[in-house]
């Protein structure tokens, strides 16, 4: 069929659906080019004037319907017709004209210019002045009453309210006034922007932040905002008397946004161009709430002064190459697409003869994304789990008992998805939500709920939480978050039948208990590597072994679920085999007091020590011809809290295997472990001569991780040890997860808001940088130059914090919600 002329299109709502109807049947197209010629219509559409004949009948009966499907209301009353449209606004464009250029053209006669602007308004009636077509748009008041070539670039979208502005500014009466004399109505109240006459009193100035907060939708912490409190002192200090036109238009202050931006951009180069090591960045993906795809990219690196310093640098809707020798280290997930990226970085190196820089080595897998594909497996694996149990038992000659059998029926229930479905029903709607708020806080009240010893217990005042495939540990926070609420939802279940709660059972609930156990060691590690402002690249691999050895290790205390725990082994064991080669993990180790190569000599077999040794011996000796780094020797001790939160962290995951015990024995386990075997290693002593010993301190052990941090100890020790401390330099801002992207992320949410949804990617990467650059300037003052701790729960890990006041949020910062 073929399509309509927009021209006819547009007649529609001219004619009812019969009239419409006569007049695609006597549709010409020669009738309806002349039609679309009409002046102030839209273009109409090319129409070949020789149809095909088969299609004719099939066309008029399809258009037909359209016209009987059209509603009686879809045609306009003759008033409608009548009322002008608000965006014809021919107030503007009587006094907007279209220009070539964008500044004033070289001897031009401005009074033949002023004549012609004269002559061009007297030319046509006043509801015949439209918009420009031409590159730029000029104020022909401006250039009449003073002489200024005032114009702007006639871009797409909407233009006209910052040109309305200008006009009722600076051309008030002359524009007002004509529109007076057309007949015009006063611009409508929400539009226009009137000016208080009534005296300053500190009632009134409560009462006009009220207006604002509430027609704005401001949160009402933002009157308690620095920068608010700020702007509102700076204000009362002016000598003049503000008025509306006094107010910067949003024109001015996007440009007064990226006069900031370039600022902070010129220092952020200034800082880096400084850095004592190699600058390692993180990356992420990202999509707003159109679906459109940003790239968020952060730098980190080492300061002149001695310190951990951390700076976005991108924030791209498309992605852009960044060149140069010092790149060092690129923190990135697993995407298949970040393969590409890497590809294609290497190349543009190597094209600008930068050879430092390969896919393969200077690529560091984000531990977290990792941990999240592990968790994945074994949950993917759980429905197999009891399936493979019997025909390993049946292959042994084994009889299950009715225990067992028991415990086997509940794991092939899926018990997870049933416990998703009792969040999902707990969840779908707010009775429900505040209806176990009641339940809980009369069952406390009561004495209501027991353990399985039959005593009393309280159950926290907490929401149920989902899960999301792509958020860290959610899983594992909506398990242990249920087992916890599990009195109060089984108590709520009972008081309301009819709203078919499905609650699990109790040999489900010990199921449940046992999975949270085993994704309890991922979790953990996960949130061990997850600390931003404590170089982790060195914890990569002991934690990846530990994680290999733990999780061998309670496959024989969950041996129902020894079949997901095994996929789960497989998953990482094939992560691990892609960081032997890659030497920055070496390079980290050697550099950490705790590990060096002592590490990698008692758990890597002799080919994998050896091109470990050679890394780090070419990194020294790349600098043994150079001077070290001046550097200062100040005491700084930003990253110490989480220095020991990676110590302690570190201790719990290596106990881990040993302390964990499954729900139906919570008297836990024999110590001997007949599953369990360590594997012995010969210790690799490379020549003096391979590798110069600069370390007569030894090694300090994994005991002491929660006292050292790095930054400042390699502060402390660079005439010491100086080729060991450029080294360090380069390493120790890599980082182990790109956590320092998903908080970008985060914060990108707050901006990128539903009201914001056509934001400009480049303006949105300039509010980003510098909305870092103000907040760590707020909140950061004689501290290193990090982000703001959106994540203190994953830095901390071992503080408790009342989440009372948080129960109700579903998703963590910078990961993906329901």
């Amino acid at each position: 069929m073929e399509l309509l002329p927009t021209s006819l299109l547009a007649s529609q709502a001219m004619s009812s659906g019969r009239d419409l109807a006569s007049r695609i049947r006597s549709y010409q197209p020669e009738v309806l080019a002349s039609e679309s010629s009409t002046p102030n219509q839209p273009e109409a559409m090319h129409i070949c004037s020789e149809q095909p004949h088969a299609h004719e009948h099939s066309a008029n009966f399809q258009l037909d319907d359209l016209a009987d499907a059209l509603p009686s209301s879809f045609g306009k009353s003759p008033q409608q017709r009548r009322r002008p449209l608000r965006s014809a606004a021919h107030d503007i464009w009587y006094y907007i004209r279209g220009a070539e250029s964008y500044k004033q053209p070289d001897g031009i006669d401005l009074d033949q210019v002023c004549l012609k602007d004269s002559a061009y308004q007297v030319s046509k009636p006043f509801t015949s002045f439209t918009r420009p077509t031409d590159q730029y748009l000029r104020c022909t008041l401006c250039l009449k009453t003073s002489g200024r070539w005032r114009t702007w670039r006639n871009r797409k979208g909407g233009i006209t309210g910052g040109l309305r502005d200008h006009l009722e500014a600076d051309h008030g009466p002359t524009f007002y006034a004509k529109r007076r004399a057309e007949g015009l109505q006063p611009r409508n109240s929400t539009t226009t922007h009137s000016e208080p006459t009534e005296e300053f009193t500190l009632d009134g100035l409560r009462e006009y932040i009220a207006r604002w907060a509430a027609i704005d939708d401001q949160a009402m912490s933002s009157v308690d905002r620095k920068e608010f409190v700020e702007l509102l002192i700076y204000c009362s200090r002016s000598q003049l008397v503000l008025r509306r036109r006094d107010i910067p238009p949003r024109q001015k202050v996007t440009k007064a946004v990226n006069d900031l931006y370039l600022a902070e951009r010129s220092k952020i180069i200034e800082k880096m161009k400084n850095a004592r090591g190699l600058i390692s960045i993180t990356s992420d993906l990202w999509s707003d709430i159109n679906i459109r795809a940003f790239m968020a990219v952060t730098a980190h690196y080492i300061n002149e002064d001695g310190f951990l310093a951390e700076h976005p640098i991108a924030f791209r809707l498309i992605q852009g190459s960044h060149t140069g020798t010092n790149l060092g280290f690129v923190t990135l997930d697993n995407a298949a697409n970040n393969d590409t990226l890497m590809r294609e970085l290497e190349a543009t190196f190597r094209a600008q003869d930068i050879t430092s820089f390969g896919q393969v080595s200077n690529r560091i897998r984000c531990f977290p994304h990792v941990i999240n594909l592990v968790v994945r497996a074994i949950s993917d694996a759980l429905s197999s789990a009891a399936h493979e149990y019997r025909a390993a038992a049946t292959a042994q000659g084994v009889v299950l008992d009715s225990l067992t059998e028991g415990y086997l029926a509940a794991l092939e229930s899926k018990p997870v998805e049933k416990l998703r479905s009792s969040v999902n029903a707990m969840r779908a709607s707010g009775t429900r939500r505040e209806g176990l708020q009641e339940t809980i806080r009369e069952g406390n009240f009561y004495n209501l709920f027991v353990n399985e010893l039959g005593e009393a217990i309280e159950v926290p005042q907490l929401q149920l939480l989902r899960d999301c495939e792509t958020r860290w540990s959610s899983t594992y926070n909506m398990i242990c978050r249920y087992i916890t609420l599990n009195p109060a939802i089984v108590h709520y279940g009972i008081r309301h039948p009819s709203a078919n709660i499905p609650v699990v059972s109790c040999k489900q609930l010990e199921v449940l208990k046992d999975i949270c156990s085993v994704l309890s060691i991922l979790h953990n590690a996960q949130e061990l590597l997850s600390a931003e402002r404590t170089p982790t690249v060195a914890l990569a691999l002991p934690v990846y072994e530990t994680l290999l050895h733990t999780l061998s290790q309670i496959r024989s205390t969950f041996p129902e679920l020894s079949f997901a725990i095994t996929r789960g082994i497989e998953k990482l064991d094939s992560y691990i085999n892609k960081t032997h080669s890659i030497p920055v993990y070496a390079l980290a180790m050697a550099v950490n007091p705790c590990f060096k190569l002592n590490w990698i000599d008692h758990h890597w077999d002799a080919p994998a020590r050896e091109q470990a040794y050679a890394a780090v011996r070419a990194q020294m000796l790349k600098y043994a011809q150079e001077q070290p780094a001046t550097a200062t020797l100040d005491v700084h001790s930003q990253a110490q809290a989480a220095a020991q939160a990676l110590g302690s962290g570190y201790a719990r995951l290596l106990t881990g295997g040993l302390t964990i015990t499954r729900a139906s024995n919570p008297l836990g386990q024999p110590e001997n472990n007949p599953y369990i075997t360590t594997p012995t290693h010969v210790p690799f002593n490379p020549a003096a001569a391979e590798l110069p010993p600069q370390d007569p301190m030894g090694t300090l052990g994994t005991q002491d991780m929660g006292t050292i941090e790095l930054v400042q100890y390699w502060r402390a020790h660079q005439y010491e040890f100086p080729l060991l401390y450029r080294v360090a330099m380069d390493v120790l801002p890599a980082q182990a997860s790109s956590v320092s992207s998903e908080r970008a992320f985060s914060s990108s949410k707050l901006t990128c808001t539903r009201e914001r949804s056509v934001i400009l990617p480049e303006n949105l990467e300039r509010l980003q940088v510098l909305k870092h650059a103000l907040q760590r300037r707020r909140a950061c003052v004689g501290r290193a130059e990090q982000s703001l701790d959106f994540m203190e729960h994953i830095i901390c890990p071992t503080d408790e914090s009342d989440d009372s006041d948080l129960s109700d949020v579903e998703s963590t910062d910078g990961y993906e919600s329901n």
